[in-house]
């Protein structure tokens, strides 16, 4: 957040400078208050392009707390600015460039009211006067499978990746409540106009609320993994989409175990590189690391705890 090269922490609360001196020393600054953007769901972006990391966030309205550090050793923002009024309470919060314009867009999961939300950036680069366009709303749920599946509902945490490789940011989000599914919007902007096409839903567990995205089997295409807080499940779904313009998704696979509080706010990514070693001509396989994993339980769990469900 200053500069210095090093990651800091920020929270709904609070901000922690990253004070670590190398490897083996990590330390972080008293944190200082920064609880004025969102209670609940916050993300950072460079809002006005001056090369630093802003905070948006929506419990209610849409704000923004521009960056004001000053360099290395100095974190400060300036106050949290409303920028939209009633754009709704986000429980999934992200920050991207949605139409192509090179400006850092919002949109937000709004688990209770069933949509997605999103509204475009219009700041001149480098001003320290934030503007957005009009919030535009997104339904987390297809009526067409409605009669057959039954109605998803609040969409919980929220993460992007280009599903489809068109170059266009998509939007997935677990809905938590009713019929619950992986509700996914496709990105169908173009530069000065924030659109989406409808949205596609693929069946999940009961109490669908957590999920990460990432090539998981390094075929190129980002894939999807979700947790259920009620069934003691995370869930894999492969990403086997053609090409632009097509997102589609196998039927997922269940993994169990016996606990129930565990999270998935990220995964792991693995492309297995071979390695030949000439001269003592024998080969290994080496897993080269592209992101990572974060799920929590209450204790270790053995491999063998964990059983492969195939869902039809």
């Amino acid at each position: 957040m200053d500069g210095d090269g090093l990651l800091d922490l920020v929270t709904p609360a609070q901000v922690f400078r990253n004070t670590s001196t190398g490897i083996g020393n990590i330390g972080f600054d008293a944190a200082f208050d920064k609880s004025d953007v969102a209670g609940y769901q916050i993300f950072v972006g460079d809002v006005n392009n001056d090369g630093k990391l802003d905070i948006m966030g929506s419990d209610t309205d849409f704000k923004v707390a521009l960056n004001t550090s000053t360099g290395p050793g100095n974190i400060s923002f300036g106050a949290a600015e409303t920028i939209i009024s009633n754009f709704g309470r986000c429980t999934g919060a992200r920050a991207a460039d949605i139409d192509g314009d090179g400006r850092i867009d919002f949109f937000g999961s709004q688990g209770g009211d069933n949509r997605g939300a999103s509204t475009r950036n219009t700041t001149v680069p480098g001003s320290s006067v934030v503007s957005f366009e009009a919030v535009e709303y997104w339904a987390t749920d297809d009526p067409s499978d409605d009669a057959t599946y039954g109605v998803g509902q609040f969409p919980y945490r929220l993460m992007m990746a280009d599903f489809d490789k068109d170059e266009k940011i998509d939007f997935a989000s677990p809905n938590f409540m009713g019929a619950t599914s992986i509700a996914i919007w496709r990105n169908t902007s173009k530069v000065g106009d924030i659109d989406f096409a409808t949205v596609k839903n693929y069946q999940s567990p009961g109490s669908n609320y957590r999920i990460g995205v990432g090539d998981v089997d390094g075929d190129g295409f980002a894939d999807i993994v979700t947790k259920s807080s009620g069934e003691n499940i995370f869930s894999t779904y492969k990403n086997i989409s053609t090409g632009p313009g097509d997102i589609s998704f196998e039927a997922r696979i269940d993994y169990r175990d016996t606990f129930s509080n565990g999270e998935v706010s990220g995964i792991v990514i693995v492309i297995w590189m071979v390695i030949m070693f000439q001269i003592l001509h024998f080969q290994v396989l080496v897993p080269v690391l592209y992101g990572y994993l974060e799920i929590k339980t209450s204790r270790v769990i053995p491999s063998c705890q964990l059983q492969k469900q195939r869902t039809s």
